[in-house]
């Protein structure tokens, strides 16, 4: 059965990027004059992801949960297990790409190490692969400077590592990435901007009374944009 999710406003209120983030939340892209500690989380780690929901790596099983959070099952035996959330090849099905800046990788449950289970945010650069950031647990802070295909961005590379011989049942993954200065590391959902949600299917038309915007998600996980 589909899954719909509404947003409602005037006809007079065009969305516009500096006035809105989560189309639930509240304010989001802020302006030079606001604070973004003041203004929410807003979790950059894009959604939908590279892997399916139910992706077995290394006899983990992988499910992707509503909110976006992965949990795994299983042992991993036989190498190293992960889930890649997005792939730092470019072009590539839903890619996560991040202006150049500072950013906050959080989401390994605790008691993560390198030995463990972590998140690693990575990209390519001079075509070797580069790791910005590995959380633990405790979260890690990463700086994009460009990368093989861009100057002023790049492609991220966001992957759930469980190593070798490590049980990962009863473990849930929450990745988000959030801008520096950004102090709320609560976990939110990933939503778009209004400023992506534009790109995708414009403004409302501007006629009398008030305009939804219906996000149809039928059961491939298509997603389809309209007002109505």
């Amino acid at each position: 059965m589909d899954a719909y999710d509404k947003y409602t406003w005037g006809t007079t209120d065009y969305v516009t990027p500096t006035k809105m983030n989560h189309m639930e939340d509240g304010i989001a892209n802020a302006s030079t004059n606001e604070i973004q500690s003041q203004l929410g989380a807003k979790n950059l780690n894009s959604y939908p992801y590279y892997r399916d929901n139910g992706r077995v790596s290394a006899g983990v099983t992988y499910t992707v949960n509503a909110d976006g959070s992965v949990e795994p099952n299983g042992t991993a035996t036989g190498g190293d297990s992960s889930f890649g959330c997005h792939s730092r090849e470019y072009p590539s099905r839903n890619m996560l790409i991040l202006p150049n800046g500072t950013y906050i990788l959080t989401g390994c449950p605790s008691g993560g190490s390198s030995s463990k289970y972590y998140i690693t945010a990575s990209i390519y650069r001079n075509g070797d692969s580069e790791q910005l950031a590995r959380d633990t647990g405790s979260g890690a802070e990463f700086t994009v400077n460009g990368d093989d295909n861009f100057t002023d961005k790049a492609v991220i590379h966001l992957l759930v590592n469980i190593k070798e011989g490590q049980n990962a049942n009863g473990k849930i993954f929450k990745p988000m990435i959030r801008l520096k200065g950004d102090n709320d590391a609560v976990y939110k959902p990933y939503a778009m901007t209004n400023e992506q949600i534009t790109e995708v299917i414009g403004n409302p038309p501007r006629n009398s009374g008030t305009y939804t915007l219906q996000l149809v998600v039928d059961s491939n996980g298509n997603r389809t944009y309209s007002w109505v």
